[in-house]
């Protein structure tokens, strides 16, 4: 029988291009925590960002599936391991001895919290590093809270940092990567943080954080996580070199904020966007409303029998619960 390691899962939960990569770098340099680097296990079977059920498969298949990369139609990885590494980086990775030391390490218990943990241990003992005491093996994905009633003791054992960003830098980041129409994106922003902020609500021990914080105010930020997770700044990796985990660009991350001001300037007179700069302010007596609960139970449900990634599509339970909101906050616009 393999041993049991007590290394505890930690999720960065993210809605979605919210610069938790980050926060996933500045991680990594901590001795108590195996974050895997690139963007990880969004995809199973044709689905993205839904629940996984590896019952009854076979060791080598769940591994395979786990390590599929997806790319862009000009062949630029978007998702998977190898997504932030260099070519030496690449050459180092062995991706049949990580599958070896997965095979032989996962056992017969293959519900999805022990097979990602199992999938993030492997990758580090791949490398010849000790894992016997690390606290965290840490990933990121997006909308992961939105499935975590299909995955059987998650709530006991998955330790979550839900990342987000400020309405404007949001705004501003996914706007770089397609055109979406922003005041219906502020929807999606609202509904999936109140989502978050709701699961956090009923599972303390758990937080919330803006990504544009810890950009602005790494020190402050950092201790706050720090304390949050019992880790020992002092204590960072003489082994880390940045293995796959992205360079942080501060020119660009400056960039953004710079151009999130002129975002402000364009939506601050709309609804959505003044209720979504406001959220701190009125999500807690919102979500203690029992139509809202109600909605937000019928919202996962909802998202777990679609396909669909949009960032301006809510659908039709969402769109209720917009309604549900904007009696409950009188704007004008």
């Amino acid at each position: 029988m393999p041993k049991s390691n007590p290394t505890k899962l930690l999720l960065l939960n993210t809605i979605g291009l919210t610069n938790v990569e980050v926060i996933l770098a500045k991680l990594a340099k901590y001795k108590e925590v195996l974050a895997l680097p690139g963007q990880n296990f969004g995809v199973f079977d044709h689905n993205l960002y839904r629940p996984h059920d590896y019952s009854n498969w076979d060791s080598i298949d769940i591994f395979n599936s786990l390590s599929r990369n997806l790319y862009t139609k000009n062949g630029r990885i978007w998702m998977g391991l190898t997504k932030h590494m260099n070519q030496r980086q690449k050459d180092s990775y062995s991706k049949d001895k990580h599958s070896k030391i997965f095979i032989e390490k996962l056992g017969p218990k293959q519900d999805f919290i022990n097979i990602i943990k199992c999938y993030i241990v492997s990758f580090y003992n791949s490398y010849g590093i000790d894992t016997n005491d690390s606290k965290y093996a840490t990933w990121f994905s997006n909308n992961v809270l939105l499935c975590h009633k299909h995955y059987p003791r998650f709530e006991k054992e998955v330790k979550v940092i839900h990342v987000s960003s400020e309405i404007s830098r949001w705004l501003t980041v996914i706007s770089h990567t397609r055109t979406w129409n922003c005041v219906d994106a502020t929807k999606f922003w609202i509904l999936n943080n109140l989502y978050a902020n709701n699961y956090l609500n009923k599972n303390p021990g758990n937080i919330a954080i803006y990504s544009n914080e810890v950009i602005d105010n790494p020190e402050i930020s950092m201790k706050k996580i720090e304390d949050f997770l019992s880790i020992n700044s002092s204590d960072l990796r003489d082994d880390y070199h940045g293995n796959g985990f992205i360079d942080i660009n501060n020119d660009l991350l400056n960039k953004q904020k710079q151009i999130s001001y002129k975002i402000i300037d364009i939506y601050k007179g709309n609804k959505w966007y003044q209720i979504a700069n406001t959220f701190e302010e009125w999500n807690s007596e919102f979500l203690e409303k029992n139509e809202t609960q109600n909605l937000l139970k019928d919202f996962s449900e909802f998202w777990n029998t679609t396909s669909h990634t949009n960032f301006d599509w809510i659908g039709p339970i969402g769109d209720q619960l917009m309604d549900h909101l904007i009696n409950f906050i009188k704007v004008k616009e």
